[in-house]
């Protein structure tokens, strides 16, 4: 496994994905374990800036979540779901209920197997929403599909683990 480095921000990376004018069909397709551990984090990081901007499902990393992408454990602050749209649905719903509901992502360390096509990520993570907040560590699950893209297909959270 290669050494995590510095990586751009989530901003920097829309920017540079924006500037590139791909295609709707066209996907990044990262090779070597840096490629594929920036693209993860980037992928957990514009999802999680798309609730917090209400931009949601629009916004350029949600194409990099399986559409039968599921939400695992009974311990979830919504309910566990079985599509990306049903995840989308749950964020507008929290926020709609919670309208200062804010995420945060502060560490993301992705582990990457190559030979499998299957790369964890985990997340310290915590939502936030008035005077409420609640930490928990989210553990993703990205999968290299066959044409060489690496979509998030699960996760898994477990609260009060940082």
């Amino acid at each position: 496994m290669e050494e995590a480095g510095a990586f751009p921000t989530p901003e920097a990376d829309i920017q540079a994905e924006e500037s590139t004018k791909l295609e709707p069909q066209e996907y990044i397709k990262p090779r070597t374990c840096a490629e594929i551990r920036s693209h993860i984090e980037w992928v957990i990081h514009s999802v999680t800036q798309s609730v917090n901007d209400r931009t949601f499902d629009a916004a350029p990393g949600w194409k990099y979540i399986a559409d039968d992408f599921i939400v695992a454990g009974s311990s979830q602050p919504r309910l566990p779901s079985n599509t990306k749209a049903d995840l989308a649905e749950g964020f507008r719903s929290t926020a709609a209920e919670n309208p200062d509901f804010q995420l945060g992502v502060p560490v993301v360390e992705t582990e990457i197997d190559l030979s499998s096509g299957v790369a964890r990520a985990f997340a310290n993570s915590q939502g936030t929403a008035g005077s409420v907040t609640r930490k928990h560590t989210v553990v993703f699950t990205f999968v290299r599909d066959k044409a060489g893209r690496w979509m998030a297909r699960n996760e898994t959270t477990v609260f009060g683990v940082l």
